[in-house]
């Protein structure tokens, strides 16, 4: 059965700032075409970003054409389903907001089917988000969804 939180999560893609907006999404490097940047805001959470194995410094950007008021990021693993529990995942990252750091060290809950919510200082005019990625359990990491509430 599904908890209440992961019931919650069916109202996400309508809250998400980022579905329809126009914006422009780049990183260090992708696995494969179909797992390019883009793909961690395509509104999916079965497919997403990747970055190559050999990348020693991955991360992934987005800018916004025009800024959007917010307070919430929502993060879900590349790798989301319960059999996914041993595959390569990113552990921690560092979270840039309009180029200032507001998460040094932000621990992605090691739960593959649940969602990590990061709540913003305040509540504020987001145009660019930024993620380095820090640790991983494996030689690639991903980010299946990244959305803005």
């Amino acid at each position: 059965e599904l908890s209440e939180e992961r019931r919650g999560y069916a109202g996400d893609s309508a809250r998400n700032l980022l579905a329809g907006a126009e914006l422009e999404a780049g990183a260090s490097s992708c696995q494969a075409p179909e797992l390019d940047a883009a793909a961690a805001v395509d509104g999916t959470y079965c497919r997403g970003w990747q970055a190559r194995p050999d990348d020693a410094a991955p991360w992934w950007k987005l800018r916004l054409k025009q800024a959007a008021n917010a307070e919430t990021l929502l993060f879900t693993r590349l790798h989301n389903r319960a059999r996914d529990r041993a595959a390569t995942r990113p552990i921690a990252l560092r979270l840039l907001i309009d180029g200032e750091v507001v998460a040094e060290r932000l621990e992605l809950d090691p739960d593959p089917q649940r969602k990590t919510r990061f709540v913003l200082p305040r509540r504020q005019r987001v145009r660019e988000i930024e993620i380095h990625f820090l640790d991983a359990a494996g030689p690639a990491v991903g980010i299946a969804e990244v959305e803005l509430q």
